[in-house]
């Protein structure tokens, strides 16, 4: 059969059109849909994936906020302790005058009464909800040098002392000056005057002290109060949360 140059020219045509019909429904068409719904998945991927990184900030950010408040909360735990630790803390603070070289006259202390009882009673605590305190009444004799190492000890001490009350006696000496001795183009006479008149002697004072210490009946479990806990060095301790 022989077809025309018009009819060669129409069938041509109509396989061109078949042709980018088939190409368009069956090739181009599917990639183009398969391409948008990519595009639409990477989007939701993408907020999912902002979305998760807020979400981690926001949980290192609480967990940055609790390791702080937990560090904020050891730090106080260790200045206001557990009752268990008064025991300690009464040491230390004997302790420390020992090693101060301050010699103790009086070493006195009890269960403050105006705050919550070990047993939980229902009387009105002194530093907040579930804290006591224990009050001091210490007396010692010893050196300037003696009594400042001791203050001065318990202010950097750990734990939480509050002084209440202070008061300091000086001792006196007799002075004696050989009669030989001459200051200051002073004569041997003027020197002999001043021989048994007293004076405060540095190296003699005695020292009353009354102070607090406190603690907290309501620790979180699992704090650390202190890094390494010393037991109390005197076994016959008085307990003053004994009925």
């Amino acid at each position: 059969m022989k077809l025309s140059l018009r009819e060669k020219l129409m069938v041509c045509l109509l396989v061109w059109v078949v042709g980018i019909y088939l190409f368009y429904n069956y090739a181009y068409t599917p990639v183009k849909n398969q391409a948008t719904d990519w595009v639409q998945k990477n989007d939701v991927l993408r907020e999912q994936l902002i979305s998760a990184r807020e979400i981690d900030n926001n949980i290192k950010g609480l967990e940055n906020s609790r390791q702080n408040y937990q560090e904020k909360y050891t730090d106080l735990a260790r200045q206001v302790p557990s009752a268990e630790y008064m025991p300690e803390v009464i040491d230390f603070v004997e302790q420390t005058a020992a090693d101060s070289g301050l010699d103790l006259v009086l070493f006195n202390y009890e269960k403050d009464a105006g705050t919550q009882s070990s047993g939980g009673s229902n009387e009105k605590p002194e530093t907040g909800a579930g804290a006591g305190s224990i009050i001091f009444d210490l007396t010692g004799r010893g050196s300037y040098y003696d009594i400042v190492t001791f203050l001065e000890s318990l202010q950097e001490a750990p734990r939480i002392y509050s002084v209440t009350e202070v008061a300091l006696l000086a001792g006196q000496r007799k002075i004696q000056m050989p009669e030989a001795v001459q200051e200051g183009g002073a004569s041997p006479a003027a020197g002999a005057e001043l021989n048994g008149v007293s004076a405060f002697d540095p190296d003699d004072i005695m020292l009353s002290l009354k102070f607090k210490a406190y603690y907290d009946g309501k620790i979180i479990p699992g704090v650390t109060e202190v890094d390494n806990r010393v037991e109390p060095v005197s076994s016959q301790r008085d307990n003053p949360f004994a009925p």
